[in-house]
């Protein structure tokens, strides 16, 4: 009858951790899933970051590319590129990749049919921490301070220069000298520098925070699978008990016949 009672708990424990190992399992699973949305939802993050540094670097390019070339096509894609961040045209395809990075608009780009938002509305949508959200508004404030000066010098290189920036002009500078002068100088180079370090500020505290939240959730599924391994070797364990206990009642048996059989 003891045996019995024994045989029958060592059973209950092992369905128990089996069950347990399910739930384990199931677990790690979940755990697995919340490592992946961790990245999943920093991404976004990095390609704003990297949006809001291309735009910005593009619209530099193009200034520059009027300036020297008084190329028509250069003051469109400024524009084009303005209206795009700004939410008031259609977002081109594949936005995050060459159309930002080498500060190339191809016409079929300024015609896609792309999503219709400002890149500050996608910034505060994103799921950026409030560390993060206070040094981005920075960045764009520079970002919008930069504008300020390359559309001063594009309406100079045209000939359109208000009253207060005709104060700014060196004596016999022309209003093309002056637009070249302003994007040249130290207090734009200044204000690039100043935004270029506010951007990796973000990227630093990016990594950091994503590395955080991803070792906090590494260290949570080492949990589970230290337990799962201490559930499969308590269910291993009480297996070969089961098992062991088997073969010791089965040579009892094989003794008792062998005895019946002799006498």
């Amino acid at each position: 009858m003891k045996q019995k009672k024994n045989k029958l708990i060592m059973w209950g424990c092992v369905i128990f951790l089996s069950f347990l190992l399910n739930f384990q399992v199931k677990s790690l699973d979940q755990i697995n899933q919340r490592l992946e949305n961790v990245y999943q939802e920093r991404y976004p993050s990095y390609l704003l970051v990297n949006e809001l540094r291309q735009s910005t670097f593009a619209l530099m390019l193009h200034t520059r590319h009027y300036i020297e070339k008084n190329d028509p096509r250069y003051e469109q894609y400024y524009h084009d590129i303005i209206a795009i961040r700004a939410g008031e045209k259609p977002r081109p395809k594949e936005h995050e990749g060459v159309y930002w990075q080498y500060g190339i608009v191809e016409e079929a780009s300024l015609h896609s049919t792309g999503q219709q938002v400002s890149l500050h509305a996608l910034i505060e949508a994103n799921h950026f921490s409030l560390e993060e959200l206070k040094l981005l508004q920075r960045a764009e404030k520079l970002a919008d301070e930069l504008v300020i000066t390359e559309q001063i010098a594009i309406d100079a290189s045209n000939g359109v220069i208000s009253v207060d920036n005709q104060k700014k002009l060196l004596i016999g500078e022309t209003s093309k000298d002056f637009s070249a002068r302003i994007i040249n100088d130290d207090t734009y180079e200044q204000l690039k520098q100043t935004f270029v370090t506010m951007l990796n500020q973000i990227i630093t505290l990016l990594d950091e925070q994503t590395d955080a939240r991803v070792e906090q959730v590494r260290y949570q599924r080492e949990l589970i699978v230290m337990t799962i391994m201490l559930t499969m070797f308590l269910i291993g364990v009480n297996i070969c008990v089961i098992i062991a206990n088997f073969f010791k009642r089965w040579r009892r048996v094989g003794k008792h016949a062998r005895r019946e059989i002799k006498s």
